[in-house]
């Protein structure tokens, strides 16, 4: 399955009429035939999945029994003679798709005697419970990925010079450019440790939780943009994540705290998990649910909402909606006037079984299960049960906390492994196992000893993520450079050489900036995240085209981008720099300074003595420094983390 969210067949709201196919009708038949499709086509009804119809109190009553309130005995799922009569009674009249429908047939067939089934995948073994030393565990990594090469018969990269390293870690850790004085300082010094201290720098700098605060924020964001844009908490998020990053809060915490958040979404950050997954302004558990499996079990469950999974056999609709009923009571509650345009802020809560009213309420703490062939119908009723578990849950136990302590637990086969996957990606542009998520055991690891080694240091250091994060770099792995000209082959699925990564769009603007000494103007949402995915062209979304969680490597930067920095304030910053430029000293040392402030490295002595022919021809010397610094800033070796 695909990193992107996949198409759910009639279970997102739509109402109207099928607009694509009037226009298409006026672009190919002309505007008469778009008018006839108007006036035939009928308008469509509203698509809400998870839409009970209304009941009579009778029914409402025998519903919750079905449901079992009387605790763990009442807690097994019901078959599909116990779901909304009413629903099912009014079925389309139009056929359902045939292979729909038998996959829809075959999981609703004895529903509720389908046995709980054991995930595939097993629990990592962990040796030892305290954790290694970060270059104990560099070590191990760098011997398995040097016994790959050496069976495939390739050659690994030579190891990056100074200043390829100090400019790859800092826009891996910190999410921008070295300054020139930073350069200068770090390649004069002699310290053999200077790399391992390096790291140690930049992990304590402030600026490295608000990169992966970003890095976070722009995977949630872009699940739902149309959805998640409006949302007023995005600062606060923010700010949040860069606080759990920078005191390195164990991650379990930090996926706990995002899955049970309540509160006020203007004063408690991680509530825009729950906020950033919601249908009609209420939080949605099957966006949750399908949001947190990708993105922290590293699977895509969501693929079993509608029917069983067409990868993993074993995981049902039962499954994942099982998950989502430990979801359903949480709701979103507003204040103000509902018919105001501006976006509410809203309060996060969760509210009893019994309290619960509208779609997908349940007393019992069950939670209905759409039929993807006919709107508003139900197959059946999910009473909540964990992925992979035989054992009823007690109704006290159907809280948030519950599936919270599930999903980071030691025992979940997925979590440590998703987690270290996804880490690896973020410095080596792609992860051992690919996509990052769809784990599963038939999509084989590159590197299968690697996942299992950094999963179970995972485990044994509490998922400290800068210690994980020190085990990757102090490798000489990811200390390789990117030039492939002396490597024999180019498969970066090997890691024999250093992937190249392209800027992301909050690392460019920040980079220009650095570059040009503070002259570039940033965009609004560099700093808080408010312009996101817009319409204005003016943020960074402009510069940003790439889907949710598209590789590092993909190239996303094109003819639209390079124009409009030809018309922002990059030139006029290359001339204010320039004329600052032109104070430091003679024609070499700016043209040095130029390179160390852009590419942080000194030049050739070839790419001087090009430059220095070209700033002696006629005219104007800071226009010709500031020439120069314009290509240096839209040259591929800015644009590219190497």
């Amino acid at each position: 399955m695909s990193g992107k969210q996949p198409i759910r067949l009639q279970t997102r709201p739509q109402t109207g009429r099928p607009w694509p196919m009037i226009v298409l009708g006026c672009l190919f038949g002309g505007v008469l035939t778009g008018a006839i499709l108007l006036l035939v086509i009928p308008r469509q009804s509203p698509r809400v999945a998870a839409v009970v119809p209304a009941k009579s109190p009778a029914q409402a009553e025998a519903e919750s029994s079905a449901m079992g309130d009387d605790g763990a005995e009442g807690m097994m799922a019901p078959s599909i003679r116990d779901a909304d009569a009413t629903a099912m009674a009014s079925l389309s009249t139009q056929p359902p798709d045939p292979a729909l429908n038998s996959l829809v047939t075959q999981e609703s067939h004895n529903y509720g005697q389908s046995p709980a089934k054991v995930p595939s995948l097993t629990a990592v073994h962990v040796e030892q419970r305290a954790p290694r030393s970060p270059r104990e565990v560099a070590g191990l990594i760098d011997a398995e990925i040097n016994r790959k090469l050496e069976a495939d018969k390739l050659t690994a990269a030579p190891l990056c010079n100074d200043a390829e390293f100090l400019r790859r870690a800092s826009l891996d850790l910190i999410g921008m450019i070295p300054t020139a004085s930073k350069v200068r300082t770090f390649l004069a010094a002699t310290p053999p440790d200077k790399r391992a201290k390096l790291i140690d720098e930049l992990l304590d700098d402030p600026r490295y939780g608000e990169h992966f605060a970003n890095t976070w924020h722009d995977l949630l964001l872009k699940r739902d943009p149309d959805n998640n844009k409006v949302l007023q908490s995005h600062p606060v998020f923010l700010k949040w994540m860069a606080h759990q990053f920078n005191t390195n809060r164990p991650w379990t915490k930090t996926v706990q705290s995002m899955l049970t958040a309540s509160g006020n979404e203007a004063l408690v950050g991680e509530t825009f998990f729950v906020r950033a997954n919601t249908d009609n302004q209420q939080p949605s558990p099957q966006k949750i649910v399908g949001t947190a499996a990708a993105l922290f079990l590293g699977n895509q469950l969501m693929c079993s909402e509608c029917h069983i999974h067409p990868v993993n056999p074993e995981w049902s609709q039962q499954d994942f909606w099982g998950l989502a009923a430990f979801f359903a009571g949480t709701r979103a509650k507003y204040s103000g006037d509902a018919k105001q345009t501006v976006v509410r802020l809203a309060r996060i809560a969760d509210e009893a079984p019994a309290k619960r009213k509208g779609a997908g309420a349940s007393k019992g703490g069950g939670i209905p299960i759409p039929d993807p062939r006919n709107d508003g119908k139900f197959i059946g009723v999910a009473q909540p049960r964990l992925l992979g578990t035989r054992e009823s849950v007690r109704k006290a136990d159907v809280t948030r906390e519950t599936v919270a302590e599930w999903f980071t637990a030691d025992e979940n086969p997925y979590f440590p492994r998703a987690t270290v996957n996804r880490l690896w990606a973020t410095f080596f542009a792609r992860g051992l196992i690919n996509p990052l998520d769809d784990l599963r055991p038939d999509n084989s690891a590159s590197h299968p000893e690697i996942v299992e080694l950094l999963a179970a240091e995972a485990i044994a250091c509490h998922y400290d993520l800068k210690h994980l994060i020190r085990c990757l770099c102090l490798t000489e792995t990811y200390q390789r450079t990117s030039n492939t000209s002396d490597a024999k082959s180019p498969d970066e699925s090997h890691f024999s050489h250093m992937a190249l990564k392209v800027l992301p769009p909050r690392s460019l603007f920040l980079s220009l900036q650095s570059a040009t000494g503070g002259k570039v103007s940033l965009p609004v949402d560099v700093s808080t995240g408010l312009s996101n995915r817009d319409d204005t062209g003016q943020g960074m979304a402009f510069f940003d085209p790439r889907d949710y969680d598209a590789p590092l490597g993909d190239y996303a930067y094109g003819v639209p981008q390079l124009l409009r920095l030809m018309n922002s304030t990059l030139p006029e910053a290359c001339d204010q720099a320039a004329k600052e430029l032109v104070k430091t000293g003679n024609r070499e040392k700016v043209i040095d300074q130029m390179y160390l402030a852009s590419l942080s490295r000194h030049p050739t002595a070839d790419e001087t003595q090009k430059i220095n022919a070209f700033l002696a021809k006629p005219g104007e010397p800071v226009k010709g420094y500031s020439a120069v610094l314009w290509a240096l800033l839209n040259s591929a070796e800015f644009y590219n983390n190497h």
